[in-house]
């Protein structure tokens, strides 16, 4: 694996971790940065949380992660309401 695929992988489950430290799901964070600024928000306030700066953070990483969420929702038969 690449060093740059390693950072994009391990940012991506801090993002998780100190979402679930805030008791924040990825729908809502993907809500939250369709607001005006709401990327740039959620940008400070998950570094802040998470005492770290995320180099890859970004409306893409945002929808894979979602992507990723209702993908294990539906292998594992879990029936997502209000989505």
């Amino acid at each position: 694996m690449s060093r740059t695929y390693n950072d994009y992988y391990f940012e991506k489950l801090d993002i998780l971790d100190t979402l679930e430290k805030l008791d924040m799901s990825v729908r809502f964070l993907d809500k939250w940065i369709d607001e005006p600024e709401g990327l740039e928000n959620a940008r400070y306030i998950l570094e802040k949380n998470a005492n770290r700066k995320f180099n890859w953070f970004d409306t893409n990483m945002i929808r894979e992660l979602l992507e990723e969420e209702v993908r294990w929702h539906i292998n594992n038969g879990v029936i997502l309401e209000n989505f």
